[in-house]
């Protein structure tokens, strides 16, 4: 018995034909399993409310799990690991790194590269090379035709595996329409929704009469008993990335299994003025006594932007905050940022330009970082590629005002806050993030979707260095010695 998903919206048939009383309607993204192959069509079963429900539906309704990736892949500092050779990499630089003798995948992430032994580098540069040799003849045509069509620096090598593989399984991260032509113009073959799963030949065509979507791929899609084959704006897709029962998102249970959170990405703040809000059970961790910095007493409860920075400074909050005050009394910005001391004696948060100035005070490099979903959308995939490229996100998110936890979409009950993203790991058409979270001063773990949520529509926030910090595990210690 094997497991299927549904592409996107299908009825389920008694019999293997289209004529057929229908059973149930099934909707994209469902998991089913294999009854019984007739090769055009496959008996599945569903599962609902506790019940079977088998019925029969056209192979071309469903998506099936792939091979694994043909390049050999190579470990990442916490457990995960990349492809040695990165689907988005340019088929150009493939080509270049080919006809030379050198070892470095220049490619990968330094972060990551570099921790790999000399010994090791050669054989991942073998194993490299034994693949494109294996497909020599494959590898050849599919340069050919993109020299024709002049597309070798743009070109991925997810084009080749894709078409190596006999097509993929790909997803849009926003509403569109199949055309008939690699152009945005009518009749349109019918919309494709983000849970969709479309299939991908492999076969992209640039159009530069397109004002703005150049790249399109070919693809199919049975929806709702209709067959569309046409093309598909390129730039606003992803890989689909089959789910199993461990890493699921549908399933919140999940969660727990998909990163060690024993060996924290960042050290977190370890202030006794921490330990003494602990054993004060004043809520939050966060809400310390800064009196070490004010030189009276004074219970703050909005510093969770002054947390961040010092998870990724890799010190503690009382002395990084000492630092903030001398940092500004020295700057030649005090006519533009609110004064920090206005900050700590008002108990307010922070904005962004005074999360930057923070930032900038760590000597942490940083820019703005920004989402709009019909301009820059984001992905788990597009996040992840920026997290192994040393980078983390330093945003603002929407927390319940008891407990500190994400809480989706923003309510009256709930409150912004700043986190910082540190991991991500993508699953179909979702994933799950992990985060380090201030106000519990701990790191947590959400479904994809719903942590997008709590960023909002428009996601405003920072990039910030992530790999060249002083990236430790948690540990006790006094203020003196953590700065």
């Amino acid at each position: 018995m094997s497991i299927a998903r549904v592409r996107s919206t299908v009825q389920l048939h008694s019999q293997a034909n289209s004529t057929a009383p229908l059973v149930e309607s099934l909707g994209a993204g469902r998991p089913v399993d294999i009854l019984e192959d007739q090769g055009d069509w496959l008996k599945v079963q569903a599962s609902h409310s506790g019940h079977e429900i088998p019925g029969w539906v056209p192979r071309e309704a469903l998506a099936f799990p792939v091979v694994d990736d043909l390049f050999p892949r190579v470990k990442t500092e916490f457990g995960g690991s990349v492809s040695a050779v990165t689907h988005s990499l340019k088929a150009e630089v493939l080509r270049e790194w080919s006809k030379s003798p050198q070892n470095e995948l220049k490619w990968v992430p330094d972060n990551v590269w570099g921790e790999v032994p000399a010994g090791e580098r050669v054989e991942f540069n073998k194993k490299i090379r034994s693949v494109l040799d294996a497909h020599q003849l494959e590898w050849d045509a599919w340069l050919a035709d993109l020299e024709t069509q002049g597309r070798l620096g743009e070109a991925g090598v997810e084009e080749w595996l894709a078409t190596l593989q006999g097509g993929s399984d790909i997803w849009t991260v926003r509403h569109e329409m199949i055309y008939p032509d690699a152009a945005e113009k009518g009749p349109a073959l019918g919309w494709v929704s983000p849970e969709d799963i479309m299939s991908w030949t492999g076969r992209a065509r640039r159009n530069d009469k397109e004002e703005k979507y150049k790249l399109w791929y070919e693809v199919s899609l049975l929806k709702s008993g209709r067959m569309m084959k046409g093309w598909f704006k390129g730039n606003i897709v992803d890989p689909y990335i089959f789910p199993t029962e461990e890493n699921d998102p549908a399933n919140e249970a999940n969660a727990s299994r998909q990163f060690d959170l024993s060996t924290p990405i960042l050290r977190h703040p370890a202030d006794q003025e921490i330990e003494d809000a602990i054993a004060a059970r004043r809520g939050a961790h966060q809400y310390i006594d800064i009196a070490d910095v004010l030189g009276s007493s004074k219970i703050h409860n909005n510093l969770c932007g002054e947390f961040c920075v010092s998870a990724l400074a890799g010190v503690n909050v009382i002395p990084f905050l000492k630092n903030w005050l001398d940092g500004y009394a020295g700057s030649n910005m005090q006519g533009i940022l609110p004064e920090p001391i206005k900050v700590l004696k008002n108990n307010v948060g922070t904005g962004l330009s005074e999360v930057e100035f923070m930032l900038d005070v760590c000597g942490i490099w940083h820019e703005e970082f920004r989402y709009t979903p019909s301009i820059s959308p984001v992905t788990p995939l597009r996040l992840k590629r920026l997290i192994d490229e040393g980078k983390l996100i330093y945003w603002g998110v929407a927390i319940f005002k008891l407990g500190g936890r994400l809480s989706g979409k923003s309510t009256s009950n709930t409150t912004r806050h700043w986190i910082v993203l540190e991991d991500v790991m993508a699953v179909g058409n979702s994933g799950w993030v992990r985060i380090y979270n201030p106000f519990y001063n701990r790191e947590e773990i959400y479904n994809y979707n719903y942590f997008m949520d709590s960023v909002g529509q428009f996601g405003l926030g920072l990039l910030v260095e992530g790999w060249k910090r002083n990236r430790i595990s948690s540990g006790k210690g006094t203020n003196a010695d953590m700065m």
